[in-house]
């Protein structure tokens, strides 16, 4: 359990800064090893609880405080809870195995008229490989990221009715690498990143386009 105090560099209509934000975060989990301790499992569940949170107040014009930054106000009752789950383990002597589930529910003050959520839900899946007998000087390794769709919500005035919702699809990102060891002081490494050129929005606030696909490949010495 932990208790929430976070200032805020905010101002209201009336160019005060906004109280800090208030809350709590509950967690409880369960960690557990199997096979020797080749396996190792976790789960838990959290809460997470936030009073005067700061969003835009839409009753006060844009850019309306004199060092020309916009009006904000405190709201209570924003809540994200969910579950988390991870395993990590060695399925062989050189084979590491990483896989991670997370699911989050948010809920926002009918206030709240600016907001972007978090995936609902996620999924991690990573691999790494290290070859033994002649082929012992390479490794190899890859992850996968998938999220579901984010959604997403604004009114940009009071007066308007009805805001608009704007949502990111589902998507999957799959990350590739390989490393060869020539001696102590030399390797070399090629990676992809997001090898199957996802086009998605990294931050669909802003709506900031997320990293194409990128492949490198470098030589490193070291003494």
């Amino acid at each position: 359990y932990t208790d929430i105090f976070t200032p805020q560099n905010y101002k209201d209509k009336n160019n005060n800064l906004l109280a800090p934000v208030l809350g709590s975060n509950l967690e409880a989990g369960i960690k557990s090893e199997f096979y020797a301790g080749q396996l190792m499992a976790t789960f838990a569940v959290f809460n997470t609880k936030q009073d005067n949170y700061g969003v835009r107040d839409l009753t006060q014009p844009d850019y309306s405080l004199p060092d020309g930054s916009s009006a904000y106000k405190g709201i209570d009752g924003t809540e994200s809870k969910g579950v988390e789950i991870s395993l990590s383990g060695h399925i062989n002597q050189g084979w590491l195995v990483n896989a991670g589930y997370t699911y989050v529910d948010t809920t926002r003050n009918k206030d709240d008229l600016i907001w972007t959520n978090l995936p609902e839900h996620s999924v991690k899946l990573s691999t790494h490989y290290q070859f033994s007998g002649a082929l012992d000087k390479l490794n190899i390794g890859g992850g996968i990221k998938w999220q579901s769709e984010i959604t997403g919500y604004s009114v940009s005035h009071p007066l308007i009715s009805e805001g608009v919702t704007y949502e990111q699809d589902a998507y999957m990102l799959i990350n590739l690498h390989a490393n060869w060891r020539f001696n102590k002081s030399w390797n070399a490494t090629l990676s992809a990143t997001n090898v199957t050129d996802e086009t998605y929005w990294a931050n669909i606030d802003f709506a900031n386009y997320g990293e194409p696909q990128n492949i490198n490949f470098t030589v490193k010495w070291t003494y």
